[in-house]
């Protein structure tokens, strides 16, 4: 059960985002081969006519269904929908060693600290309170604290206001290391300002030190390292608690589901993702966490159950909207319209690449266009479907074009797409254009 004010900590392999792979340790009767050759016999379909449905080779399917062969998750996912196995091949296919929520707990009477390589990514230990307690006073003997009174405008919280506008621009166009030693510096000093505010700025002080976490959790998951991503997410809302947000701990649990929506684990993603929804408190938050749990069902395959979810974010976004947001509004600000864009992300775990290429296609052109990161990840997720949808010549000059910028952005959500891609590629290498882009996929994979 995740208890409100209490943030699920996803601690496994910093390199684990992204990564598609199954389990084949199976019982022979209920392996992932033995399940397709029972599904595929009941409707009477042939080998041949299933490599005809599905654009994998006879030769593929049949290691696949004698478990010579494990097969991957987008693999899993076309077999299930071609079959109308109903989510039932993809459950087989799924890394059991990801399932079910995990929480990262230190031991009684310490906590966790994080140091921070020059690479941006950060290094976990535990402290006790007498270090904690001596680390908080060395940090006050080293950083003078002004008094109250010289601190009192909001002349300070306007400058990382403004701030946090530049970083979030600087976050679409350069790589996720960068980002991070910039804000990480910019949240400290934040919360030594918020230490000595009077009351009335310390809340605003504390919530705003909440937003740079939030962020900077986002680019460390951008960056592959969900450990550091969970963490500061976890810091996020300690400091948003302390600021008074009562909204954003549903937020730090669509933001976990996205963690784990990453890792292809569409049972932690519904579950956390529904675990928001009882706990928000204003129509974005559900908007957002109806829209995550809708890409879970789609994971496992469930389309009624996508649809239902996509249904209620569209009417949660109509209220989001009528109530308005400011610009320090949590989730993308670069997206047109973030619906769209989980909608086409469902439509294209699905196996319907045609609905989803009209969508992503539409939308892109409505993204800004210093907005280099947003037009990465969507343009990368296009070449894929147009890929699925055998228009593999538009497909690789549409995936030319993000996957140069990935390539500068460090990306670890795009390289989720460009596996995906480089896999139906794969099955297309005699094509000239498959041939001319393979270095450049290569390079960012």
């Amino acid at each position: 059960m995740v208890r409100r004010g209490m943030v699920p900590c996803v601690c496994r392999n910093r390199r684990a985002i992204g990564r598609l792979g199954c389990d084949p340790r199976m019982d022979s009767e209920t392996s992932f081969g033995s399940t397709v050759r029972r599904i595929r016999k009941t409707h009477k379909l042939s080998l041949t006519g299933l490599a005809r449905r599905t654009n994998y080779s006879v030769s593929h399917l049949s290691k696949i269904e004698n478990d010579k062969r494990v097969p991957s998750v987008a693999c899993a996912r076309t077999l299930d929908n071609v079959l109308n196995a109903s989510g039932e091949l993809v459950a087989l296919a799924r890394p059991r060693a990801s399932r079910g929520v995990t929480m990262a707990i230190a031991p009684q009477g310490r906590a966790q600290g994080m140091s921070m390589a020059v690479d941006g990514h950060g290094r976990f230990h535990v402290v006790n309170r007498r270090g904690l307690a001596n680390l908080s006073a060395t940090a006050l003997l080293t950083w003078p604290v002004p008094p109250p009174e010289l601190v009192a405008a909001d002349a300070p919280l306007d400058f990382f206001r403004e701030s946090f506008a530049v970083q979030r621009r600087l976050g679409q166009s350069s790589h996720p290391a960068v980002v991070i030693q910039v804000m990480v510096g910019m949240d400290h000093g934040l919360c030594a300002l918020a230490a000595s505010a009077p009351p009335q700025l310390r809340q605003e002080a504390y919530r705003l030190a909440a937003r740079y976490a939030e962020y900077i959790g986002w680019m460390a998951q951008e960056q592959g390292d969900a450990t550091m991503a969970a963490w500061w997410t976890e810091r996020a809302q300690g400091l948003a608690d302390a600021g008074g947000d009562n909204d954003f701990a549903a937020h730090a649990l669509v933001r976990l589901a996205g963690l784990a929506m990453y890792r292809n684990d569409p049972d932690e993603t519904i579950a956390l993702a529904q675990a928001a929804g009882e706990i928000a408190r204003s129509p974005r938050t559900w908007w957002f966490a109806a829209q995550r749990e809708a890409q879970g069902h789609a994971l496992a395959q469930d389309q009624d159950a996508c649809r239902r979810a996509l249904d209620q974010a569209t009417e949660l976004r109509e209220a989001a909207h009528a109530e308005g947001a400011d610009d320090l509004a949590l989730g993308s600000v670069t997206m047109p319209d973030p619906l769209a864009f989980a909608t086409a992300t469902c439509l294209l775990d699905l196996v319907r690449p045609d609905q989803a290429a009209a969508i992503l296609a539409a939308e892109l052109e409505r993204v800004p266009a210093h907005a280099l990161r947003t037009r990465a990840r969507y343009g990368l997720k296009l070449g894929l479907a147009l890929a699925m949808n055998e228009q593999i010549d538009s497909a690789c000059e549409t995936a030319t074009t993000a996957l140069q910028l990935a390539r500068y952005l460090g990306s670890a959500t795009i390289r989720v797409d460009a596996r995906r891609l480089n896999a139906v590629l794969n099955r297309r290498s005699s094509n000239p254009r498959v041939q001319h882009i393979r270095p450049l996929l290569k390079s960012v994979l």
